[in-house]
């Protein structure tokens, strides 16, 4: 008889400081790399903008990688940056998240592709993200899931993409996808 090891979120923080990414999903380890330069890019850009409209609008709070997510024993996550709300602002602690962001954001690497479109979006969607982006810089492209959504809104490169929660503020794709 085979048995595979379940990790839960509590295992998370024993493990060492290497600047890989590590996360849980119903058990199941995902150890990813640091993130690539561009990437980092795309991220200042999005925590720029955002942070600056939170300074005009005070409705909530943003964070940014490295920040858990804890949604279940079993699920735990590490989002390239996420939002939540006042209203929900119960559930940020000291250390993570405990519950579902009102916005999440994922920017894809080239190893990353189907854990943040599937895997990812699977595991948003049960627990009640309501807004879920990928950032595809290879493609320019902005995928969208709305609450309740199975099929994205895909914004290409010559469009603006609008945070639907964030009344005001959009993204010019290509800017944001820039090298």
């Amino acid at each position: 008889m085979t048995r595979s090891v379940k990790f839960t979120v509590d295992d998370l923080d024993n493990f060492p400081d290497d600047g890989k990414c590590r996360e849980v999903i119903e058990g199941e380890l995902y150890v990813s790399p640091s993130p690539t330069r561009h990437h980092q890019r795309i991220l200042r850009r999005l925590v720029v903008a955002v942070g600056n409209y939170l300074e005009q609008n005070s409705v909530g709070e943003v964070f940014f990688a490295p920040f858990d997510v804890r949604f279940s024993l079993s699920d735990g996550v590490q989002p390239d940056l996420l939002y939540i709300s006042n209203e929900r602002a119960q559930i940020i602690g000291e250390k993570y998240v405990d519950g579902a962001p009102d916005w999440v954001v994922e920017i894809l690497s080239p190893n990353n592709r189907s854990y943040d479109l599937q895997t990812k979006r699977r595991l948003y969607q049960k627990y009640g993200v309501k807004v879920y982006w990928v950032v595809d810089p290879l493609e320019q492209k902005v995928f969208v899931w709305e609450e309740g959504e199975e099929e994205a809104t895909i914004f290409s490169s010559s469009e603006k993409v609008a945070v639907s929660i964030l009344p005001g503020l959009s993204f010019s794709v290509a800017k944001l996808v820039a090298p």
